[in-house]
């Protein structure tokens, strides 16, 4: 964590170097410019080397790994899924079939005309 906040650092103050040369030295802006647009590229690529991805910690799934535990059910065709009406915002209770707000139709999990 420190060395990506050590690069920010440094991106920073040489985007304020880059700056000042622009408005003080405008005959060594273009060479500035592109200074530090090189500059950032290297410092992207540093920041996601896969040498300092082990500093943020680990990937939340190995590739290749099944999670464990049961995965979510689509449920039963046509059923409404937990959500609020688009029309007037009001929370759909489970199996809803109409907004109780404003008393348009729910959509389907199937989605609408299918």
């Amino acid at each position: 964590m420190q060395y990506r906040f050590l690069l920010t650092l440094v991106n920073l103050v040489l985007l304020g170097v880059a700056l000042a040369i622009y408005f003080l030295l405008p005959s060594l802006s273009t060479i500035a410019f592109y200074g530090l647009l090189l500059w950032m590229f290297v410092s992207l690529a540093l920041a996601y080397h896969p040498r300092t991805r082990s500093q943020i910690g680990p990937a939340p799934f190995a590739p290749g790994a099944v999670p464990s535990g049961p995965l979510p059910s689509g449920g039963s065709a046509g059923a409404v899924p937990l959500g609020f009406c688009i029309w007037c915002g009001t929370a759909y209770p489970p199996g809803a079939t109409s907004c109780s707000g404003c008393g348009r139709p729910a959509p389907t999990s199937r989605g609408a005309g299918h």
